[in-house]
């Protein structure tokens, strides 16, 4: 502590016991129901989640631990970059089936071909060009590939269609390709126009809503836009280089008794064209007077989380450690009240902070506040997480001067009051 003027010094020994030991940080971590330490694992932005998460893994795999110590891994947030990763694929092989039996069907198998061709190309052009504009293979910008993949082969269809009617109609391929792309110039690329236009309104969003639902627009405006290129430019390239053994193939007597009935029905139409017009006007007065006012809009459900909440409250005063032992006696008690739908429980003892940054906190805020989290397998659930605090509100077996408060855990942005203030004293 300090030099003595005659020598010697003043040692904390010499006023103080010194002991080694945990730091009291007012904080303690649970996971199911058994006390120990929690590491929060951050990926890199830059980083591949699926890598990071697969490198935690053998690591926590292969390193030995003592006897009665064992691990659990909890909220693996790269399951929703596989699933949809997956779901896509899935709906990319289901999708390609499908086009390919109605281009099949339709029209000639070169230009069923090669329209099928333009749903790699798009997805490798938008894949290529999204670092350029700042965007990264996440959750969001999959989902703008989930929802533009039904409309990538919308234009080429137009396009193929018109350049093997021209075929059919004897001309050369050369000028059936240019004829028949010039011919539906115009209305194509306004049908695709429209569709863009209908995503821009989403860049409006504002908050931090805006920013993390940008991606969806981005990466469907930039499919649009490469599928209207290759409809117009790559596809009429290929099909002019498509080798038919001759004259093209008539069409299908199927399809010619289609474009009969049809004109049958359009001549029908163009009749009653007044009636027509007054019951499809009819029609969109009656859905956005009576239907559209009676639609809720949510930019982000909170119907069904993965988790679900139970702030624990005990009285003012309570020792941090009776509070940990409430804590655990409600720990216990989820596993049969949940069963099978559980994955694991998590607490931590101390504060009662939700949303994706709580964890990193490293003191408590009160000794007579906990936070437990049940965390719910992400497929396949039974229940929902509000179906399940009904369910806990009648049968958990809570103390009589313990209070708890259930809550959903949040998906999507964290949202709520513009701003929320905390308040905290040693005293």
């Amino acid at each position: 502590l300090r030099f003595l003027p005659g020598g010697g010094a003043l040692r904390v020994r010499d006023v103080a016991r010194i002991e080694s030991g945990r730091e009291d940080t007012g904080l303690l971590s649970h996971t199911n129901a058994e006390p120990g330490i929690s590491v929060v694992i951050r990926k890199r932005e830059t980083a591949d989640i699926r890598d990071a998460v697969d490198a935690v893994r053998q690591v926590v795999e292969t390193t030995p631990l003592p006897p009665g110590v064992h691990y659990a891994l909890v909220d693996d947030e790269s399951f929703e970059t596989r699933n949809r990763l997956e779901l896509m694929a899935n709906n990319g092989m289901i999708g390609v089936v499908l086009v390919a039996l109605v281009l099949f069907s339709f029209l000639t198998p070169a230009a069923g071909i090669w329209v099928m061709v333009q749903i790699p190309l798009v997805f490798l052009g938008v894949v290529a060009l999204m670092p350029r504009v700042g965007i990264t293979l996440n959750i969001i910008s999959l989902a703008g590939f989930v929802v533009v993949l039904g409309m990538l082969v919308d234009n080429a269809v137009v396009v193929a269609e018109r350049i093997t009617v021209k075929r059919q109609g004897n001309q050369g391929r050369i000028e059936a390709a240019v004829e028949g792309a010039s011919e539906v110039a115009r209305p194509v690329t306004a049908a695709a126009v429209t569709t863009v236009l209908a995503f821009l309104p989403m860049w409006a969003i504002g908050g931090l809503p805006g920013k993390v639902a940008w991606n969806i627009p981005a990466v469907v405006v930039l499919a649009l836009l490469f599928a209207l290129f290759g409809a117009f430019f790559i596809l009429p390239s290929h099909l002019s280089g498509a080798r038919t053994g001759g004259e093209a193939a008539p069409k299908r007597t199927f399809v010619v008794q289609l474009e009969t009935r049809y004109r049958r029905l359009l001549g029908v139409v163009l009749h009653h064209r007044a009636l027509v017009i007054g019951v499809a006007l009819a029609i969109f007065l009656g859905i956005m007077l009576g239907l559209a006012p009676r639609t809720g809009f949510v930019m982000f459900p909170q119907d069904d989380s993965e988790a679900l909440h139970i702030k624990v409250t005990t009285p003012l005063g309570t020792p941090l450690e009776q509070t940990e032992a409430v804590v655990a006696s409600l720990e216990r008690q989820l596993p049969d009240l949940i069963g099978k739908d559980l994955v694991a429980v998590t607490a931590r003892v101390g504060h009662q902070e939700t949303g994706r940054f709580s964890s990193d906190r490293e003191r408590g805020a009160a000794e007579n506040a906990a936070l437990i989290s049940a965390l719910f397998r992400n497929v396949g659930r039974e229940r929902t997480s509000a179906e399940w605090i009904q369910e806990l509100e009648g049968t958990l077996v809570v103390p009589e001067s313990v209070e708890v408060v259930y809550e959903a855990d949040t998906i999507g942005p964290v949202h709520g009051l513009p701003v929320t203030v905390h308040v905290e004293s040693n005293d």
